[in-house]
């Protein structure tokens, strides 16, 4: 069973809440990659909930200018890409990085 979209926003607000004080570079990394993933979330908790089976778009879409640089959102991106290739291919979403009328 999959978590609920307020069970989601508790976890993120626990990661976000907790000090970064002498947290090693890896870890604070780490902890903005939750924080964007936590602001992604909030964006598109609620179409989600509502629409489940775009979740690998919408996800795929907008986190893909990150693609390469945050390690572990570039991880997330390849297992939707892999694990999701019936509903949505990363083809797809390289459409959403250029703006429409743009050439």
């Amino acid at each position: 069973m999959c978590s609920t979209f307020n069970d989601i926003m508790n976890d993120c607000q626990t990661f976000r809440s907790n000090s970064a004080y002498k947290l090693p570079p890896e870890i604070l990394e780490i902890k903005k990659e939750i924080d964007i993933f936590s602001m992604l979330y909030l964006i598109i908790g609620a179409q989600i909930q509502e629409y489940p089976e775009n979740y690998p778009f919408e996800v795929s879409s907008r986190l893909l200018s990150l693609f390469g640089i945050k390690p572990y959102i570039t991880n997330l991106i390849k297992q939707i890409d892999e694990q999701s290739i019936r509903y949505c291919s990363l083809i797809v979403a390289y459409g959403q990085l250029q703006p429409p009328g743009m050439v």
